[in-house]
């Protein structure tokens, strides 16, 4: 005949599928949700750094002047200066040809002559990005006709972003709390299984750190499987994001992302640590009729 043999539970044992389950959905939805403000503000960032203005050049300019006029505009402070000088320059003619190949008309042999201007195209720091200030600056320069900005929509934008940004800081707050909530209470869930073991630890004479041992080991062993599972979880959303949203790829940032991945993992084992270890102080000093 089979026999069937319980296994034997050990000091600090209780079922943890359970508590595991919770852990991992609560540091993934944590985790989902920095993730998601973390590309909120790099695709801010980036946003801003790729705002441009075009300037336009007088048309009887001369070469020589426009060597000086690059040389000029490269050394103000609004210009941004990331790796490079974000300055370029498009002739009338590239202009002109890059106008027929998007649009499929040559107008030039309409008009017989190119109308069209030369011009730079300036990239500007986000911390100038004074539009009226800027463009009141550059009109005073010589050779310069015309400076176009999108100023408008570009404050637009940035309020917009700000709201956004105010708002998911406010969420992550509250998701914070009601998660540290949540996981304290599943591991309280937890250790109610275990309240009678303690006070028969107790009354036998083991001390407070002798009883707090085995829970706090397993507690460990719970967040560190709970924090590593939630990671799985997480880079495997960041992968399908990157191969199904083409412009997710551009908002990446690897040293944030690591951060924010180790953070969900020592949460998981720290929060799951503490938590198990206040729990189980309660039970040692609670009164033997409030355990029923």
């Amino acid at each position: 005949m089979l026999s069937f043999r319980r296994k034997k539970k050990t000091i600090g044992y209780y079922p943890v599928r359970y508590v595991v389950t919770v852990l991992t959905l609560t540091l993934t939805i944590l985790g989902a949700f920095s993730l998601m403000l973390l590309h909120t503000h790099t695709f801010k960032k980036n946003m801003q750094e790729n705002i441009e203005i075009q300037v336009y050049l007088s048309k009887d300019i001369t070469p020589q002047e426009i060597i000086s006029l690059q040389h000029t505009l490269s050394q103000k402070k609004f210009l941004l200066k990331k790796k490079y000088v974000h300055l370029k320059w498009i002739s009338k003619t590239t202009a002109a040809h890059n106008l027929i190949q998007n649009t499929g008309e040559d107008f030039l042999n309409l008009l017989q002559e190119n109308p069209l201007q030369d011009m730079f195209v300036c990239k500007i720091d986000p911390h100038y990005q004074n539009f009226s200030s800027i463009q009141q600056s550059l009109l005073q320069i010589p050779g310069i006709a015309a400076v176009e900005t999108l100023a408008d929509l570009v404050q637009k934008v940035h309020q917009n972003l700000k709201k956004i940004n105010f708002i998911l800081m406010i969420i992550a707050c509250i998701l914070l709390v009601m998660i540290l909530i949540l996981m304290h209470s599943t591991i309280k869930i937890a250790m109610y299984s275990q309240r009678f073991l303690i006070r028969t630890m107790q009354l036998v004479g083991a001390k407070t750190s002798f009883i707090c041992k085995p829970f706090l080991i397993r507690a460990l062993f719970i967040g560190f499987w709970s924090g590593l599972l939630a990671n799985l979880i997480l880079i495997t959303g960041l992968q399908y994001s990157y191969d199904y949203i083409p412009y997710s790829m551009q908002v990446h940032c690897p040293w944030a992302i690591a951060t924010i991945l180790g953070s969900v993992f020592l949460l998981g084992v720290f929060i799951n640590g503490i938590s198990t270890l206040i729990i189980t102080r309660q039970y040692i000093h609670v009164p033997l009729s409030k355990l029923y």
